[in-house]
């Protein structure tokens, strides 16, 4: 008879992971391959290619009606059931995971442009159905985490502005903090016009950017990255370059001009909610 080690016994386990990883360069994992933001729609789904959708594990078409509801049959997994929206988020939670797991063993951090995405989502949801203690929470984060520590004096963002991607990403994150900060007014309290405490805020950025949607070739010819990762753009005499994926799909009609002519006179303009328009 074999002799049987138990996986689970000391002698058997591997290393821990802590001793795997201090004994090799730290290394993040590869960034998953490009791929679109979300697949079709389902056919037989009655939202969108946006809205979360997965066939059950077990239902499949009923034999005698092909236009009948499924039916369930436990046990039995149709392979033509659609599933892709799940695997995405299945996806999602694997890479968070990794990424998480890799900053505790390693050391090193990666920021991501997500988690403000992220809070305008909950900042969304909590306003629809009225919850004003997550609007509150949103808002503090709002104002206390991004702004105090990622926005220049002239209302850039010049971490964005230093990565590859420097143009669609400062756009992208400035659709995303101005629509946060939408989502977050009220008729009492708007924030778009929102100053910290030594005058920066968001307005000037909408002004620094909505020339370069109007006009694609301003980002060449005007945009700088940063010297620092505090820094004011104009404070490095190195140009961006164009985005390798969206270059040519632009200029799109970016939020980050309605919110800021939302912003109200005189900080938003009007000129800013016709180049959306045009």
């Amino acid at each position: 008879m074999r002799a049987f080690r138990c996986p689970c016994s000391p002698s058997s386990r591997s290393p821990p992971l802590s001793a795997r990883a201090s004994s090799r360069p730290p290394r993040w994992p590869a960034p998953p391959s490009p791929r679109p933001s979300s697949p079709p729609a389902p056919p037989r789904s009655a939202g969108g290619r946006h809205d979360f959708s997965s066939d059950g594990d077990y239902g499949g078409p009923d034999p005698t009606d092909a236009n009948a509801p499924y039916v369930q049959r436990d046990g039995l997994t149709n392979p033509a059931n659609v599933v892709a929206h799940r695997q995405l988020l299945l996806a999602f939670v694997r890479h968070c995971g990794v990424l998480a797991a890799a900053e505790r063993v390693t050391g090193a951090t990666r920021r991501t442009t997500t988690a403000p995405a992220g809070t305008l989502q909950a900042a969304c949801f909590a306003r629809l159905v009225g919850d004003r203690a997550v609007l509150a929470e949103c808002r503090q984060r709002l104002t206390a985490v991004p702004l105090p520590s990622e926005l220049a004096t002239d209302g850039s963002f010049p971490q964005e502005l230093a990565r590859p991607q420097a143009d669609g990403d400062s756009l992208f994150y400035l659709d995303v903090m101005t629509g946060l900060a939408a989502a977050l007014s009220s008729k009492d309290d708007n924030l778009l016009p929102f100053a910290l405490a030594d005058g920066r805020s968001l307005v000037p950025g909408v002004a620094g950017l909505a020339p370069c949607v109007a006009d694609q070739a301003a980002w060449l010819n005007h945009v700088r990255k940063p010297a620092t990762a505090t820094a004011a753009q104009a404070d490095s005499p190195d140009p961006i370059k164009p985005a390798v994926m969206e270059w040519n799909d632009w200029p799109v009609r970016r939020p980050l001009l309605i919110f800021g002519a939302l912003a109200g006179p005189p900080a938003g303009r009007a000129t800013w909610l016709a180049t959306w328009e045009n």
